[in-house]
């Protein structure tokens, strides 16, 4: 028994350290470029309690290479006031003048999430990173969980929701956004144009 324990040890200490190095080789980088611009549409209220849309807005994300592979991500939101809204609320004013997003090569957020509403540390919400591509796996600790694949506006996604319910749709072969929603329903956003040519076919159809 003693010597069967023995073995076991030796095949693990041969054995784990090339699974590990397995594991960081099939890690995929986030499929950024200079000049990479993904345009989200975002629709707030629905008519299905008696709400009018409050607003729609277009949110423009451009990418520009900076030094050690670092890509500088500036944002810029154009807002429409739908007809007769029932609150006088205004869209959250983000990013603050001036100020853009920077993230690694990794597609992890190194400054200015504050500025953008994602974490510092994490994964930029843009993108989800391959390792992170499977049912329970945990984007940030406790607040954001990946959910099984399946299909949302006819694309295939990763769904990750929030501890607040809202949801994120990565599609499955690049891990890019392609969507999100509020748990009523009363916010959505989606893809609507890239020059990213993988996600070309899952734009929706004009």
């Amino acid at each position: 028994m003693e010597r069967f324990k023995k073995v076991l040890f030796l095949l693990a200490i041969i054995f784990l350290p090339m699974v590990l190095l397995q594991c960081t080789k099939h890690e995929v980088e986030p499929p950024f470029f200079d000049g990479l611009y993904l345009k989200y549409h975002e629709v707030f209220g629905n008519d299905q309690e008696n709400e009018h849309i409050r607003w729609t807005r277009d949110i423009v994300y451009r990418f520009k290479q900076a030094g050690d592979g670092n890509f500088h991500i500036s944002q810029r939101i154009d807002t429409r006031k739908g007809k007769g809204w029932k609150l006088e609320i205004e869209p959250i004013p983000y990013p603050r003048a001036g100020e853009d997003l920077t993230v690694d090569k990794k597609g992890i957020v190194l400054r200015g999430g504050d500025n953008f509403n994602f974490p510092n540390g994490y994964p930029s919400y843009l993108w989800l990173p391959s390792s992170k591509r499977r049912t329970g796996a945990v984007v940030i600790e406790v607040i954001r969980r990946v959910g099984e694949k399946r299909i949302w506006e006819g694309c295939e996604v990763w769904p990750v929701t929030g501890a607040l319910g809202d949801t994120h749709y990565y599609d499955v072969n690049t891990g890019v956004l392609v969507g999100a929603e509020s748990i009523r329903g009363k916010l959505k956003l989606t893809l609507v144009d890239t020059n990213l040519e993988a996600l070309k076919e899952v734009l929706p159809k004009r």
